[in-house]
């Protein structure tokens, strides 16, 4: 997902400049596999029709770019994806083992980023990894 998210926000920057928009719609819908796992009230409410307004929005000239609307039950909310703040690992110790014993630390949102585009994450990433490297790009 995650990878697909920065995918999208380079393609908005690209397409910007010529007015194409990039969004994505995060459906909370009611499909067959949900029967039996969910409330029948509840998946009565989660229809198709009741997210169909905010994808016909998104391909609209009024909709906003880069932004994921999440829809469901007639309620619609941005949603915005988020990291942890980060863990360098230095070279040598680049293992699976080193990131599970780790965990916690990488996994920590205490201090959350939200980062605008693939751009941003490479450089705040180039940035982690050179000023605990000694080596600040």
């Amino acid at each position: 997902m995650r990878r697909s998210l920065i995918s999208a926000i380079v393609l908005a920057i690209e397409g910007e400049r010529k007015g194409i928009h990039v969004n994505a719609l995060a459906p909370t819908a009611a499909p067959r596999m949900t029967e039996g796992l969910i409330d029948d009230r509840i998946l009565d409410l989660l229809t198709p029709e009741s997210i169909a307004p905010g994808a016909l929005f998104l391909v609209s000239e009024q909709a906003p770019t880069k932004t994921i609307l999440a829809a469901g039950a007639g309620v619609f909310a941005v949603a915005r994806m988020t990291e942890s703040a980060g863990v360098y690992l230095p070279e040598g110790d680049r293992s699976p083992e080193a990131v599970a014993e780790r965990w916690a630390e990488i996994s920590d949102m205490s201090d959350p980023v939200i980062t605008a585009s693939a751009f941003d994450q490479t450089n705040r990433y180039a940035a982690i990894a050179g000023t605990e490297a000694g080596a600040a790009p």
